[in-house]
């Protein structure tokens, strides 16, 4: 079958008379889809989040479905091309003490039936109808979240344009799209990676003064902060 088509069904119970009562028109039958390309192509396992599928073969349906791994989660049709995956979180998230501290967080709670996976790559499939899966699959790489330790500088003027904040820590990492900054979600700036320790962001300038929490992607898209440490933009220069 190479398109999609509504056909009719009759039951047998020997494999050879049919029943003359069928149902006519109601049974969709479809080619299954196939999985090319995933962008990106990983995600933080301690947040999960989405990646965008790129194939051939996807029609909008009521069930639509993506499998990563195990786990079974929600797709979003975007046109006969294009398929968004939620990817999900395969580790509980683990709090530095800067975020703690600030309070701004509330610590997330997960359910008592949450389990937690290996950080690793997992087969990503489509399906359809939410019961068959695609034949072909792509791997989903799964990392662990960057870990902040030491900012520095920790402060800088508001107005600064220039200032720029070396990060050393763990689990930084450039081959998966990119390290990006973000200052308190204010403004994304390109991360210079300089090894699997250190990374430089320069820091924005903003409209006030203000504490923020530093949010760190390593794969372009996603951004996270819960092991991340404070940087204060000051309103004016300290006495």
């Amino acid at each position: 079958m190479t398109q999609s088509q509504l056909v009719s069904v009759s039951l047998s119970l020997n494999g050879q008379d049919h029943s003359n009562s069928f149902l006519e028109d109601l049974f969709y039958d479809f080619p299954a889809p196939q999985v090319r390309q995933l962008y990106p192509s990983a995600g933080p396992a301690q947040s999960g989040g989405h990646t965008l599928v790129r194939g051939v073969g996807f029609i909008e349906t009521t069930s639509l479905k993506c499998r990563v791994g195990v786990s079974v989660t929600t797709a979003k049709y975007i046109n006969s091309t294009f398929v968004q995956c939620i990817t999900p979180q395969i580790q509980p998230k683990a709090y530095s003490a800067a975020v703690l501290a600030l309070g701004t967080i509330s610590p997330q709670v997960l359910p008592q039936t949450f389990l937690s996976y290996p950080v690793q790559g997992y087969p990503l499939e489509l399906s359809l109808d939410g019961q068959t899966f695609s034949a072909n699959s792509l791997q989903y790489l799964f990392y662990t979240t960057p870990q902040i330790d030491v900012l520095t500088p920790m402060s800088g003027h508001k107005d600064a344009k220039t200032t720029i904040a070396e990060l050393t820590g763990a689990n930084f990492r450039d081959d998966l799209g990119g390290s990006m900054c973000r200052f308190g979600s204010i403004g994304t700036v390109k991360a210079v990676f300089m090894r699997n320790r250190t990374i430089r962001c320069q820091v924005p300038p903003v409209d006030f003064g203000r504490t923020v929490l530093l949010e760190i992607s390593i794969n372009g898209q996603e951004y996270e902060d819960h092991t991340s440490v404070t940087y204060v933009l000051w309103a004016r220069r300290p006495d």
